[in-house]
């Protein structure tokens, strides 16, 4: 009889069998909230099928937790980023929402999102996108807020 192999993808439900990692998870937390920390910017690769999603899932989780975080879930693609600055619109409160809107650009409806940025650049490029991300984030900031 062949035994089936516990590691299948299965794009980040938790296996039958499922090696504990709350240490590995834990420490990834601690150092994504550590503004020094070098791991700001992570990579996290693997085998298919190894838990990476899982992991990402556990992790993205137990972050929601925390009020002074704002957590996406997003999928590379040519809307990358688009799509986050479309998230982090649908997950804001009345007043980040309101600090949204005095963004050139950027107006919310009951809707949802409109993106209207008036730049010397063409939309064709991720510059306009880049440039309203950007402002995201520096009122992002001054909330004491991370994504």
């Amino acid at each position: 009889m062949v035994e089936k192999n516990p590691f299948n993808p299965s794009f980040g439900r938790v296996p039958r069998l499922f090696l504990d990692r709350s240490k590995i998870v834990k420490q990834l937390e601690e150092d994504i909230q550590d503004p020094d920390s070098p791991f700001l910017t992570t990579l996290v690769y693997g085998m298919r099928g190894s838990g990476k999603t899982t992991l990402l899932t556990d992790i993205s989780h137990n972050m929601m937790k925390h009020d002074d975080w704002l957590v996406v879930d997003l999928t590379m693609g040519k809307r990358f980023i688009p799509t986050l600055i479309e998230s982090v619109c649908a997950q804001a409160d009345n007043s980040l929402r309101k600090l949204l809107t005095g963004i050139d650009g950027i107006k919310l409806s009951t809707n949802g999102l409109e993106i209207d940025y008036n730049h010397r650049e063409t939309l064709s490029t991720n510059l306009p996108y880049q440039v309203l991300l950007e402002k995201m984030a520096e009122m992002l900031k001054k909330r004491g807020l991370s994504l």
